[in-house]
Order: C-alpha cells, then structure tokens, then sequence
C-alpha cells in the first residue's frame, strides 16, 4: 500500500490517503517525511553548572543535542556576565568560548548563550542559557600559562675583575608543567666594588 500526501497543513501537519493499483494489488510502502520543528537543546557544558576549584584559564564549552547552523554563531553567542566576551569557536555540536581576560581568584562566573542559536533545520533555542561556576581561591600553577623572564641567575663571577656575569632564566608554563631555560640573548654584567682590607 502506498500512502500519498493529500493535505499540508502548515507544512507540518500532513494527511495520507492509501491507494491500490487497478488490479487490486497495493503500491510499494511509503513512509511519511519527518520534519524537524525542535530547537537545539544544551545537552552539558565545561565545567559543569556548580562546579568549584575551577583553573581561571579554563575554556568554556557548551554541547549541544544536534549540529547547529554556523551563521547562528558569533563572537556575541556566548559570554560572561553580560559583558565579558572572547574568541568563539564552533564545530559540529559544540560551542567553545576562550576569555580574552581571565576571571579573578575564587569568582563566581556566570556563562550565558544566546537563544538565536539555530539547528541547521534554522529552529532556534526556546530560550537563553545560563549556568554558574567558581574559580580556585589559590594561585595554581595553571594560572601561570605562558612565557616569563626578567629573574636572573648567577652564572659567573670574575674574581680577577670583579664582574657577576648574569643571565635572565626563562620560565615556560604550560596547562600542567613548567619548565626553565637560561636565556643566552641576553646577559647583565655587575661590576664588584673593590674591598681593601687595613693591616
């Protein structure tokens, strides 16, 4: 048995009449079309709603219940507390927000999405998204990311003129490591005074 569209309703609501051949015998199955009328729903984030401890340079991610439309996504789709923007990025199901200023010690952030986020049937999200977390109440190591100088290190001392030979150490942060390298472009000479000892 065939089933053929004879009335659209609103072109979602679809009534099917059932047809035979003249001989009797039934057409081949059809089964109706399904038509997305659901907008995308948020289905976890990073970090999570209420999560504490969490790293100042943590990027924040939203995942969603279906691919969304690229052209409904923008550096204005996600941010911070109604004025704290940065680089949005997007692929497939997910949303990711890198904070061009990271939040302070032990701050409440509150991320926020947009409702003109759209599936790629063009559904847009019922409404705008909010959640919560804190950030660690120390300093940690992974506050740190990135390249440091300007702490200098013995590394000579001329007894015979009376000159330190320093160079500045180079310390490397990266999300859990870090490490240390003397710069050798550059290098600071400190001239001893001269002590005379009285005998």
């Amino acid at each position: 048995m065939r089933w053929l569209p004879l009335v659209i309703l609103s072109g979602v609501i679809i009534t099917y009449l059932s047809c035979s051949e003249e001989s009797g015998n039934p057409l081949e199955s059809y089964d109706p079309p399904v038509i997305d009328t659901v907008g995308p729903r948020i289905i976890s984030t990073t970090p999570d709603s209420g999560e504490i401890l969490v790293v100042r340079s943590v990027i924040i991610e939203a995942v969603f219940s279906e691919p969304l439309d690229p052209s409904s996504i923008n550096d204005s789709t996600i941010f911070i507390d109604d004025s704290t923007y940065g680089t949005v990025t997007y692929s497939g199901n997910r949303i990711t927000l890198t904070l061009n200023n990271v939040p302070g010690i032990n701050s409440l952030v509150r991320p926020r999405i947009l409702a003109s986020v759209k599936d790629t049937a063009g559904n847009q999200m019922k409404q705008d998204y909010g959640w919560i977390f804190r950030t660690s109440p120390e300093f940690g190591l992974q506050d740190l990311i990135g390249d440091y100088t300007g702490i200098y290190t013995a590394i000579d001392i001329d007894l015979d003129t009376n000159v330190i030979h320093r160079q500045p150490i180079l310390w490397v942060f990266t999300d859990s490591t870090f490490a240390m390298r003397i710069d050798t472009s550059a290098v600071i000479d400190t001239t001893l005074p001269t002590c005379r000892v009285n005998g």
